[in-house]
């Protein structure tokens, strides 16, 4: 028999109740014995998912427990009780393909008038049958549940083993990358190229996946380093403001005159800088520079800036422009960024940790997700999700981001301190009460690997605390005008009238000339180079595997100047 009815239009529902009375009659087989009956409300072929299906039973008068018997066939979860006069029970998460089958028997004598007899006894075959049915399926269910709790405890001890090794490694790969001489201050320059000193020292310092802030880092000291060598000199504004003057033999101080007489506003100063590559950088053999490899790559690139202008002096707004059609030009990026690779490995100050912890943590957050879909698409049981997979997976996702994969070796231990060393000597330089008389190339130097550190703005602060004669004009003109990174980061502007000599003498407000100076000139040339990156990014051939590194992020954190420099014969 089959029962159907009417549902009303629904437009979305998460579920649907539905309460069906009913009475049987005819549906009985009478033995000699006992009357059995048999009902299967759903079938193997419902496609139809129940959340909670509940049943009452009604037996005729006078049955009891004595003389009655009942068995419910369902796979599932679910509850079955005695009632006064009959039974109830409750299928939970019935799925489509399961069935459901009741069978119950009672005394003969109460059952009268019934249609299908069969003269022979079956309550004790029934019994022995079902006794059978419910001992092989008890015995197949214990089968099943030894090998799903095996299965549960593999997984978990899997994963917390995977975990354990893997948090394990984690903490010893911080600990492996951490500083552990006894330096605490140091006075002079690493003995390392600007890159190599940005790597190592997030290194050092834990910082984590530098990404386009280092490579910035990296560039930007770079940079500053051959203004500090004499290879190059920046200016700030665009090359057009120092059009007929020899910028082969210019002089700060001069400068700083000339575009604070011309009435040159800051808006005009700051929207770009000017480049200029020097005559020895421009000579074919320069090996008086001392240049380092990632320096005659990033002066390989100012120079392919040379040829496509036609002049040694240019702003970054003139080199943006020349190079849209470099397609080439990701290639000299490249090799720029394997350069500040190379340099730290030339050290040997580093080696490769935290393995386990990423291999642990990556098979760890596999076993528990894989887990979690285990447990709750086949054995639709969301709590053992939350109890196994879910800490599994959170244990080695903290493994896998804790864990750092580059460690500092024995030798790289001195390395180590000097970066670390020299970066605090110069956060906490006005401390010093031994610091003598200025020491101005020194200081020249000391900006490029502040500006490596990330920490040049500090630097900067501590030196105007230490000496405020940094904050007089007059005083830098005189003795600091060839010193083009010290210089334009921290003469007080005239140029614009922004009088900020006392900020920068105690301490407050930016730093150096031209409204910002050290601070906003970086923020500036960061720009540009972004600019730049982009623009030779665009210009790769498309089946290229891009830029392999950044142009820049750009600015430096101040112009400079070097002791002469320019264009030769002027513009």
């Amino acid at each position: 028999m089959e029962i159907g009815w009417n549902i009303p239009a629904t437009q979305s529902s998460s579920s649907k109740r539905f309460q069906i009375d009913m009475t049987w009659e005819g549906v009985t087989t009478a033995y000699n014995d006992v009357a059995k009956f048999q009902w299967e409300p759903f079938g193997a072929k419902n496609q139809t998912p129940i959340g909670v299906m509940t049943t009452t039973v009604e037996f005729p008068a006078g049955v009891t427990r004595s003389d009655s018997w009942a068995w419910l066939h369902y796979s599932g979860n679910s509850s079955t009780e005695r009632t006064a006069n009959g039974l109830k029970f409750t299928a939970y998460n019935v799925r489509s393909g399961q069935y459901l089958d009741l069978v119950a028997m009672i005394g003969a004598n109460h059952m009268h008038g019934v249609t299908r007899h069969v003269d022979e006894d079956t309550k004790q075959w029934t019994l022995d049958d079902e006794a059978r049915q419910e001992r092989e399926w008890h015995e197949r269910q214990r089968r099943n549940a030894q090998l799903r709790i095996v299965l549960w405890v593999a997984i978990a001890v899997a994963g917390a083993l995977l975990a354990f090794f893997g948090i394990r490694s984690a903490i010893r790969s911080v600990d492996a990358a951490k500083y552990k001489g006894n330096i605490e201050y140091w006075r002079e320059p690493p003995n390392m190229s600007p890159a190599a000193a940005a790597q190592l020292y997030d290194i050092v310092m834990g910082v984590r996946n530098g990404g386009v802030t280092l490579a910035n880092r990296e560039m930007a000291s770079t940079m500053m380093s051959l203004v500090s060598k004499g290879a190059i000199a920046v200016y700030p504004g665009k090359a057009e403001l120092y059009r007929g003057i020899d910028m082969s033999r210019a002089n700060s101080a001069g400068l700083a005159q000339m575009l604070s007489s011309n009435g040159a506003s800051e808006k005009e100063l700051m929207k770009t800088s000017t480049i200029v590559i020097m005559p020895r950088a421009l000579a074919e053999h320069h090996e008086e520079l001392n240049l380092c490899g990632s320096e005659e790559r990033l002066l390989g690139i100012l120079m392919e800036a040379y040829k496509r202008i036609h002049s040694p002096v240019f702003d970054l707004r003139q080199m943006n422009k020349a190079f849209r059609k470099w397609t080439n030009g990701y290639k000299a990026i490249e090799k720029f960024n394997a350069a500040c690779k190379a340099e730290l490995e030339s050290l040997h100050a580093t080696r490769s940790v935290g393995t386990a912890a990423v291999t642990c943590g990556i098979l760890g957050i596999i076993v528990g997700i894989a887990s979690a879909f285990y447990f709750i698409a086949a054995e639709h049981n969301f709590a053992l999700a939350l109890c196994i997979s879910l800490p599994i997976t959170v244990l080695c996702l903290f493994a896998l981001v804790y864990c750092t994969t580059t460690g500092i070796t024995d030798s790289g231990q001195q390395y180590a301190g000097q970066v670390r060393g020299l970066a605090k000597y110069l956060e906490d330089f006005s401390e010093f009460s031994d610091r003598g008389v200025l020491d101005l190339t020194l200081w020249d130097r000391y900006l490029v690997y502040a500006t490596a550190f990330g920490i040049s703005k500090k630097a900067l602060r501590q030196l105007a605390a230490a000496y405020p004669q940094v904050a007089d004009q007059d005083w830098l003109d005189s003795n600091a005008s060839n010193l083009g990174l010290l210089y334009w980061s921290t003469r007080p502007s005239t140029i614009v009238g922004s009088g900020i000599g006392n900020a920068l003498a105690n301490g407050t407000g930016s730093f150096g000339g031209f409204a910002g100076g050290f601070v906003d000139i970086g923020t500036q040339l960061n720009s540009g180079f972004s600019s730049i990156q982009s623009t030779i990014r665009s210009a790769a051939p498309s089946s290229s595997s891009g830029s392999g590194g950044s142009f820049g992020g750009g600015g430096f954190g101040g112009s400079g100047g070097g002791s002469g420099g320019g264009s030769f014969g002027g513009r």
